[in-house]
């Protein structure tokens, strides 16, 4: 990961899902547009959409900030500085009880997405990781070895 891809993700993406309270960030949908204040229910919270008309997860919000609607894992892990191996893990493997994939969120952030009660709340958990990713280039979504 290049100091290009860690100011992406700390200058606009973690910005981007902090917005609003977090209001426009759910990891349920890819991408949702509608009118601003139209209450929609998804990661177990109801939530109105936001002024900007958006609600993304990770890969949703990504489209958003690259233009590009619906870019494709490629393109989005290109943007991260990880592999598309572990984009689809951060993508789509994020919540206990999701079908089991080598690469996936870390337990303790799973666990803490799914606990938490408030738009903030997810989007903090979701802004911790990134954080991880960061730190960890990315490793932090690979399979974890077994003894």
């Amino acid at each position: 990961m290049k100091a290009v891809h860690r100011a992406f993700i700390n200058k606009k993406l973690i910005p981007f899902i902090l917005r609003k309270g977090g209001r426009g960030f759910l990891m349920e949908r890819t991408l949702i547009q509608d009118l601003p204040g139209t209450p929609f229910y998804g990661d177990g919270i109801e939530r109105r959409i936001p002024d900007c008309g958006t609600a993304a997860c990770i890969k949703g919000s990504i489209s958003v900030l690259i233009k590009t609607p619906y870019a494709s894992v490629v393109d989005c892990a290109k943007v991260l500085g990880i592999t598309t191996e572990q984009a689809h893990g951060l993508f789509y493997s994020w919540g206990p009880g999701e079908p089991e994939t080598d690469y996936r969120w870390p337990s303790k952030y799973a666990t803490s997405f799914k606990q938490a009660k408030t738009t903030a709340g997810k989007a903090r958990v979701a802004v911790n990781l990134l954080k991880e990713v960061i730190r960890t280039n990315g490793d932090c979504l690979n399979p974890k070895e077994t003894a």
